[in-house]
């Protein structure tokens, strides 16, 4: 074999890689019912994942994984090795996960995915680090309320589009594949 055959070969086991490693992360394998990792009783774990399965309409979702963590914290689980406070729910449970459009509107702050919430125009609230994304009163000052409403409202009526919130676009679900032509 010469090296260049190699190379291709190579190049399209990579791809075959990309295409399974995409086909497992979709709905065929649930990733939240697997042990975090560093996880020590994973019987403890199982039965709060059953546990929080139970009480969440909306499953896998970030307030699921989280009380799931907290149920499994609660019956006495503990994990190996370190855990970085800087990484993954901690930090998202510390910047604050709200909904834009009741927060610009009326001032209230709704938790993103609580079971009240009707929107998902989801921001944090407060920075706690370089990784945190724009957060809500950023957006506010950088655009505006009207706009940042408006583009809560549109995130709301389509659910399959994309915000920008650097830019304050909206992108449709629709428009991603490209030009429609005129037949």
């Amino acid at each position: 074999m010469t090296t260049q055959s190699v190379s291709v070969l190579t190049r399209r086991l990579a791809r075959v890689a990309r295409r399974v490693r995409f086909f497992i992360n979709l709905t065929v394998f649930d990733r939240t019912s697997m042990p975090a990792r560093g996880v020590r009783d994973t019987k403890k774990w199982a039965e709060c994942v059953e546990k929080t399965k139970r009480s969440f309409k909306r499953w896998p979702s970030a307030y699921a994984s989280y009380a799931i963590s907290s149920c499994y914290k609660k019956a006495g689980g503990t994990y190996s090795g370190r855990r970085d406070a800087s990484r993954g729910v901690a930090r998202w449970k510390r910047e604050e996960w709200i909904e834009v459009e009741p927060y610009v509107s009326t001032g209230r702050r709704v938790a993103c995915g609580s079971p009240r919430s009707r929107g998902k125009a989801c921001r944090p609230l407060k920075r706690v680090s370089s990784k945190t994304p724009m957060t809500v009163d950023e957006a506010i000052r950088k655009h505006g309320r009207e706009t940042v409403s408006k583009l809560a409202r549109q995130k709301r009526t389509n659910m399959d589009g994309r915000v920008n919130w650097r830019r304050a676009s909206f992108r449709s679900r629709r428009s991603r594949g490209g030009r429609r032509r005129n037949s």
